[in-house]
């Protein structure tokens, strides 16, 4: 039971202690993607395209989770659920990778694109 204690509050804290928020930005060669997951009640998430001018493309809202998963040992990922006129869509998953000292550093979505801190 302390070992789950434990591990959940090194996956958690990070979000709690440091910022109310963290972005996470994917780029192709003609739009940007972010992703906003927001440490709140209802850990409310955003995610946004842009075009090659930076001009808002689309919007779309839900809510996120983490999620412990793992074959060979434990992995972390947030889900994304949409919600609103989005809500029939399916969830996106993501590899969640923190740095040396436990903080957010980098997102995988499930064909293996990094999305990179962004502020």
């Amino acid at each position: 039971m302390k070992k789950i204690i434990f591990l959940l509050a090194i996956v958690v804290l990070p979000f709690v202690s440091k910022s109310q928020s963290y972005k996470f930005c994917s780029y192709t060669s003609t739009s940007k993607y972010v992703m906003t997951f927001n440490q709140n009640d209802q850990q409310t998430a955003s995610f946004k395209l842009f075009d090659s001018n930076d001009n808002l493309v689309k919007t779309t809202t839900g809510n996120w989770e983490f999620r412990e998963e793992g074959v060979y040992g434990a992995a972390t990922y947030i889900i994304y659920k949409f919600n609103g006129a989005n809500a029939n869509l399916p969830d996106m998953k993501f590899l969640y990778i923190r740095d040396g000292n436990g903080s957010p550093q980098e997102i995988r979505d499930v064909k293996d694109r990094t999305w990179s801190r962004c502020f």
